[in-house]
């Protein structure tokens, strides 16, 4: 009777330990499942951002080459260059905007109508537009001379002389007040 119990004893715990390897099989399946489910999620998030990054860049492009067409970049001139026949657009805001070279307006250092009236100088010696002159400025200021021009209505912004009035106005205040 003991070799029958024991005989017993033995396969209960052989099937116990069976039933024990399978469960364990079946919770590393789904384990594995749901880090495969995991990794599939962040990868298409991933790619859903890379996409709309891509979105996002080609849409810039496309604003940043119509600015340029309805900016006046067409006309070219050739323009001779100790020798070398270069074509540059005379006059247009691509050449002003890299060659124009000012430090940005320092409220705090630089005086505002020195620093505009240098500024329209180089303007001029540089063959910037008048309608390009605003933004040119805008691109120099930082600080609470950016926030006037950031407060500027959208017609108004592009008219250098608002900006410049505008700029007046706010730091002759600030100047009163200390």
């Amino acid at each position: 009777m003991n070799a029958l119990r024991k005989s017993a004893w033995r396969d209960r715990k052989k099937e116990k330990e069976e039933k024990d390897r399978v469960e364990q099989e079946r919770v590393l399946r789904e384990l594995a499942e749901k880090e495969k489910q995991r990794a599939f999620e962040l990868e298409k998030i991933r790619l859903e951002k890379e996409v709309e990054i891509q979105r996002k860049r080609s849409e810039h492009e496309l604003t940043m080459a119509q600015m340029q067409d309805t900016n006046g970049e067409q006309d070219v001139e050739p323009v001779e260059n100790g020798g070398q026949g270069d074509n540059h657009r005379v006059g247009s805001r691509s050449v002003a905007m890299k060659a124009m070279k000012l430090p940005p307006f320092n409220e705090d250092k630089d005086d505002l109508d020195a620093y505009l009236t240098r500024f329209e100088r180089a303007c001029a010696a540089f063959e910037v537009r008048p309608e390009h002159r605003s933004m040119q400025l805008a691109r120099l200021l930082q600080g609470e001379s950016l926030e006037v021009y950031q407060r500027l209505t959208d017609s108004s912004v592009e008219i250098y002389d608002v900006l410049k009035a505008q700029l007046l106005k706010r730091f002759r205040l600030t100047e009163k007040k200390h």
